[in-house]
């Protein structure tokens, strides 16, 4: 009879779909069978070495016209060495939905199974609070055969039942370039549409965000640095338009949000300008590129050495539009310091009248994202939200 257990994602951080994956992957099967709705690259990478190990076990049914699967992923299960078939029931309201995993060992009569609400997505796999059910099938047990046995009906009814117009078969790059170009995956490199779900009242903090305890992707490889720019459509109540991304936070600390916990330690008031997640030089790369085009000046009564400007930056926080705000931002022009010297960062950004968004402890290990808005020089958005 089946020994079944339950994951409810976000209660313990290790114990996530992504670790119950690999651990299923690892073990000893003839035959794995995926199922997701959607797919991303991310993911993929995460449980890749254990897919090449099971090189010509593993066949996904993946979902598309769903505007969240990636080439890129499809791409990452092909050189996995995994057989791919995607689905497309020809319409974007009703959907290939399932979430599920089987692997089957014939030799020893045994089957693992994951079913749940669980994407093969960082949301899905990591951070969203998803649930499954785990089962480890005993098939000499008679019920336990019939559960496998009405899985593999409605499987091979999916392959065998439906046009290539619907089930796909992707056995190469070309055809994954053509997904593309008809719009039925979506590229994730291209502009991302990033819309505000509601309006943040002024003076209040937005909702609570639920405690939940996140893993971490396994592969790091390719995502701790970047140099390129990246272009996406803000859709807001404050502000809506084209931008382009010009630098992005590690994660955020409590100097950055103004709320220190260190006995000694004073708020700032500020967040210090550094390298982040670009590989930049971080003492010229604000003054001299992103906010290039603001008036700098010294101010009446503060030293020289000190230029400050000012500029409109609009606020997006967990997918909440916070409104608009003029902050400013101080740069020390000196080179002879030992701070300068030492490489450290020059450029402080001043949270102003927006303190009261940012100092929210809710935001700390979330990513930072400052957007410059096309066709302006002193412009920008800072949008906040897990990475």
């Amino acid at each position: 009879m089946a020994k079944a257990t339950y994951l409810l994602q976000g209660i313990k951080k290790e114990d996530n779909h992504q670790n119950r994956v690999v651990d299923i992957l690892k073990k000893d099967h003839d035959e794995i069978i995926i199922y997701s709705a959607f797919i991303k690259e991310s993911s993929i990478e995460d449980i890749k070495e254990e897919l090449e190990n099971n090189k010509g076990k593993v066949t996904a049914l993946i979902g598309i016209r769903n505007g969240i699967t990636s080439s890129q992923g499809v791409k990452c299960l092909l050189d996995a060495g995994v057989k791919v078939f995607v689905i497309d029931t020809g319409s974007s309201i009703q959907i290939f939905h399932p979430k599920t995993l089987v692997a089957i060992n014939r030799k020893a009569n045994t089957a693992d199974v994951m079913i749940g609400s669980a994407n093969f997505t960082p949301g899905g796999f990591l951070r969203n609070m998803e649930n499954s059910a785990f089962l480890e099938l005993d098939l000499t047990n008679t019920d336990d055969k019939v559960f496998l046995d009405s899985f593999l009906g409605g499987y091979n009814h999916l392959l065998k039942s439906y046009s290539a117009d619907n089930v796909i078969p992707v056995d190469s790059e070309d055809v994954i370039a053509d997904l593309l170009d008809e719009g039925r995956v979506i590229d994730e490199m291209a502009a991302p549409k990033i819309s505000s779900v509601g309006k943040n009242s002024s003076g209040k903090q937005g909702s609570k965000s639920m405690s939940l305890q996140v893993g971490k992707h396994r592969v790091t490889r390719g995502r701790s640095t970047t140099t390129k720019t990246k272009s996406a459509i803000i859709v807001g109540n404050s502000f809506s338009g084209s931008v382009t991304e010009v630098w992005k936070s590690k994660e955020l600390k409590e100097r950055d949000l103004t709320i220190p916990s260190g006995k000694g330690t004073n708020p700032t008031g500020s967040m210090l300008l550094k390298k982040g997640a670009y590989d930049i030089d971080q003492q010229h790369y604000f003054r001299n590129n992103v906010f290039v085009g603001l008036n700098w000046a010294p101010k009446t009564g503060k030293p020289a050495h000190f230029e400050f400007a000012s500029a409109k930056f609009h606020f997006i926080i967990d997918g909440i539009d916070n409104g608009t705000y003029t902050l400013t931002m101080k740069f020390d022009s000196r080179t002879n310091t030992a701070g300068y010297l030492q490489r450290q960062p020059n450029v402080h950004l001043s949270w102003g009248d927006a303190k009261g968004i940012i100092k929210n402890k809710n935001l700390l290990g979330q990513i930072m994202h400052l957007y410059s808005v096309d066709g302006k020089t002193d412009e920008f958005v800072i949008e906040i939200k897990e990475d």
